[in-house]
């Protein structure tokens, strides 16, 4: 997916091989020099498109010191130079599509549903985004909190480890409050709610 860096490192190894190994500074030299053109070529382009586009970064630095080792012959440098950069890049690159992924399975497991209490009897099932502050809501066991409120009725057992990783579940009481997306892992308990869906913790 990263040939530019691959591309670099297998010729740098290459050069050290034939230069140190085989004693062959000459021909070690040229490997790198080669690896230094077709590696570096792609890495200045596409600064220059970015600048095109008023993107003025750090590229600008790494293509300037690219081609001034192709033009004063300063092969091994160069090639260091566009591992650093286009290694620094590809790991960029990883860290933002890592990011992203966790980002996307934490709201998968956002909340959708509420069950909510009318007239202290009966219950429905509505999607969070329609309550409102100060409806009564019944968490029962394993669902998520579906948004932040204060515990009016039942001792809650939460499992917190999706937002903070604590291993514990925690015992809250009346009057406390239970954050939403956790899990409920003890009885069924009721909560207040104290802000609506897209105010919540998760």
């Amino acid at each position: 997916m990263y040939p530019i860096p691959a591309f670099a490192i297998i010729g740098l190894i290459l050069g050290l091989v034939v230069h140190y190994i085989f004693n062959s500074q000459e021909m070690g030299h040229w490997i790198w020099y080669i690896t230094l053109v077709i590696g570096g070529i792609p890495i200045v382009f596409e600064t220059i498109k970015g600048i095109r586009h008023g993107r003025f970064a750090s590229d600008i630095v790494a293509t300037l010191a690219i081609i001034t080792a192709i033009l004063t012959n300063e092969a091994f440098p160069g090639v260091i130079i566009i591992i650093m950069q286009s290694g620094g890049k590809a790991l960029e690159d990883y860290a933002f599509r890592k990011a992203t992924t966790s980002l996307d399975e934490l709201m998968s497991r956002s909340p959708k549903i509420a069950h909510r209490k009318i007239n202290d009897r009966e219950i429905e099932d509505v999607d969070v985004e329609r309550i409102l502050v100060g409806d009564h809501l019944v968490v029962r066991t394993g669902d998520l909190v579906p948004v932040d409120g204060t515990i009016v009725s039942g001792n809650a057992n939460i499992d917190e480890s999706s937002l903070t990783g604590e291993p514990l579940s925690k015992i809250k009481e009346i009057g406390e409050e239970a954050f939403s997306g956790k899990i409920n892992k003890g009885n069924i308990f009721e909560i207040r709610e104290i802000r609506i869906s897209e105010e919540s913790q998760y």
